[in-house]
């Protein structure tokens, strides 16, 4: 009989519970206290029921987001780097649903962080900048009717983000991660970023991305998500929405 194990662990990856999927019963009841929040397999859903949801049977890739005494658990049947952006997912459904608060990220070092976030605000200088440089090019050169979103001449979020990639050198560490989305890392005087693009057309995400040290994340006035890009997992890039491009 197939079944499935995964462990809900917290903000800090230390297991608070198990929850076994199996396909005899393909529904599960979660242990006494903890809540569901969100479900993903091919989509994002909500659960049901808190404490009780149907879940998909066979291979097929399941994460769920819960809740235990106001403490955010995350679980998936999904191998580490493709978890971590499940995780992300879900994180990011939840707040813009606003349906909790999610408590924002402590770092070990207040300078560090600092020096972070710094190195965060430099990259969102740098990619406006280069965003401008973009549209004044194409105001010269303007791209033809056929090319914009609009037929107004105008391109569109998503075509300057476009404009970027073009523009940066291919990344491709994260093809195995987030399959059909597409990298590239731009290199300016003041900073290094990441500009990245997943799925097609109206189901496009924007996501921006700098490098820094797991503990230390960029700010706490955005949700990121952390993705390794050594061995060690320690150093690597954080990655949140695009708000200007």
């Amino acid at each position: 009989m197939p079944f499935r194990r995964i462990l809900l662990k917290n903000r800090s990856g230390v297991p608070v519970a198990s929850v076994t999927l199996t396909d005899r019963r393909p529904i599960v009841t979660l242990p006494e206290g903890i809540a569901a929040l969100l479900i993903l397999s091919d989509e994002i859903t909500l659960p049901a029921s808190e404490s009780t949801f149907a879940h998909p049977v066979g291979n097929k890739p399941f994460s769920l987001l819960a809740r235990k005494d106001g403490e955010l658990l995350f679980g998936s049947t999904l191998p580490e780097e493709a978890a971590a952006f499940a995780k992300w997912r879900l994180l990011t459904a939840l707040e813009e649903k606003k349906r909790t608060p999610l408590a924002p990220t402590e770092s070990l070092e207040k300078r560090e962080t600092d020096e972070v976030a710094e190195q965060a605000e430099s990259a969102e200088d740098a990619l406006r900048k280069s965003t401008e440089e973009i549209l004044q090019s194409e105001q010269s050169s303007p791209l033809e009717e056929s090319e914009t979103s609009d037929g107004s001449g105008v391109p569109s979020k998503l075509e300057r983000a476009e404009a970027l990639l073009r523009k940066g050198t291919p990344f491709t560490l994260f093809d195995s991660v987030m399959p059909g989305s597409r990298w590239a890392i731009i290199k300016e005087d003041a900073a290094e970023y990441l500009i990245g693009i997943t799925g097609e057309g109206e189901e496009s995400r924007i996501l921006f991305g700098v490098p820094g040290a797991r503990d230390f994340p960029p700010d706490e006035g955005r949700l990121w998500s952390f993705f390794p890009s050594e061995e060690s997992e320690e150093i690597g890039y954080f990655l949140t929405e695009a708000e200007e491009i």
